[in-house]
């Protein structure tokens, strides 16, 4: 099954080309995107090399048994995710990273961040 990505102004988009409209989850661990499928599949990667847009730094396909399929996005920590259906396709963008005013505004928006993962907000 193709995967199509695309490179735009203010994000990168990552189109996942089912014949059929399937069930699916998106979750943010940490620098990760975790998109899962309620359906198996195979999709081909090999097209992609080389041609991910610059929001991501990966792309990885793990099998999760006979039930479904897991695909990780590699994004930058602060990026933000949007996701969609068009038909039967699923849409992932992701938005460049963090707009700060400042690097010190960034790195306090990084802590916090860190902070939520782990489960100490005080």
């Amino acid at each position: 099954m193709p995967i199509r990505v695309g490179e735009h102004p203010t994000y990168g988009r990552v189109v996942f080309d089912w014949p059929r409209a399937v069930g699916y989850t998106v979750t943010r661990r940490r620098d990760d995107v975790v998109v899962e499928f309620d359906a198996p599949g195979r999709f081909d990667t090999a097209p992609l090399a080389g041609k991910l847009p610059t929001t991501l730094r990966g792309l990885n396909v793990e099998r999760r048994g006979a039930s479904g399929v897991r695909v990780v996005l590699q994004a930058d920590r602060g990026a933000e995710i949007r996701h969609f259906r068009s038909g039967p396709k699923v849409v992932v963008d992701v938005l460049r990273g963090l707009v700060a005013k400042s690097d010190d505004q960034r790195a306090v928006f990084l802590e916090v961040l860190d902070r939520v993962a782990s489960g100490t907000t005080g």
